[in-house]
């Protein structure tokens, strides 16, 4: 009977360690989708496509999503001295989905669930320390990874092109949550639409008409729907339909031109 029952529990736990690994397969293919759609970009052969999409890929999975072997070690850290934090009820999403230039000691879910511990504050400090280098790591992960694949060597542009790659994942985010709890630790909507315009700003840098009609546009659409997964869904078909227009033309086609050198053609 033990035996059966061992049984049992593998078989569910395969079964959930699968289907576990669909969805993140089928989000992940959704976040790919959007990648090319909201930046209008493609290889110019084969070879430049598959590295655009692991580009994407790992921004995606290694910078934001990928968070087991990370806290597996956060649990072990200065012996053990971190082991009662948990993830709650808010699974991966409680790591490095907060925003670029967030403070993580103002992070909502985060936050919540230091205070579930009882930690003192010298702890909590210093697992804030923790967190916050590593995300800083990811980070500079995600800006080393843009500029090495779009050939974008000055700092507003890899630093834009980055940061919207990470805005439009975390925005497909909140279009895929069906509850609060996968909502909750994202970076808030209206922060995340004001760091899109900050990065599209950077992006255009000199060239205040074109950023002047991105913003207005923008400002116009933030508010169509009656929940977060509404707005974000009419802000993802916003940035589609007019970002890879305003990256081609930007600063009399820079962005084009610098693409087109690595290899990297507008559709």
């Amino acid at each position: 009977m033990i035996t059966i029952r061992r049984q049992m529990r593998y078989y569910l736990l395969l079964f959930l360690c699968l289907q576990t690994l669909l969805i993140e397969a089928k989000e992940g293919r959704e976040h790919l989708k959007d990648f090319f759609s909201v930046l209008g970009v493609k290889g110019e052969n084969s070879i430049k496509q598959d590295e655009l999409k692991k580009c994407f890929i790992k921004i995606t999975s290694e910078s934001i999503d990928k968070y087991q072997n990370f806290y597996a070690k956060l649990k072990q850290e200065q012996n053990g001295r971190f082991k009662d934090f948990s993830l709650g009820k808010y699974g991966h999403r409680i790591f490095f989905h907060w925003g670029l230039s967030v403070n993580i000691k103002r992070h909502r879910a985060l936050v919540r669930q230091v205070n579930k511990t009882a930690w003192n504050e010298s702890t909590k400090d210093a697992f804030y320390r923790v967190v916050q280098n590593e995300w800083a790591a990811r980070v500079k992960k995600i800006y080393d990874t843009t500029r090495n694949t779009f050939g974008l060597y000055t700092r507003v542009h890899h630093q834009g092109i980055g940061g919207i790659i990470y805005d439009t994942h975390i925005l497909g985010d909140y279009i895929k949550s069906s509850h609060s709890s996968t909502s909750d630790p994202l970076l808030r909507l209206d922060d995340l639409i004001g760091d899109i315009l900050n990065r599209v700003r950077n992006v255009c840098r000199g060239d205040n008409a074109a950023y002047g009609d991105f913003k207005k546009g923008l400002n116009r659409v933030k508010n169509q729907g009656s929940s977060e997964k509404e707005k974000a869904i009419e802000i993802m078909k916003f940035l589609k339909n007019n970002l890879p227009e305003l990256l081609q033309s930007v600063n009399k086609n820079l962005l084009e031109k610098i693409f087109k050198k690595n290899g990297i053609t507008f559709k």
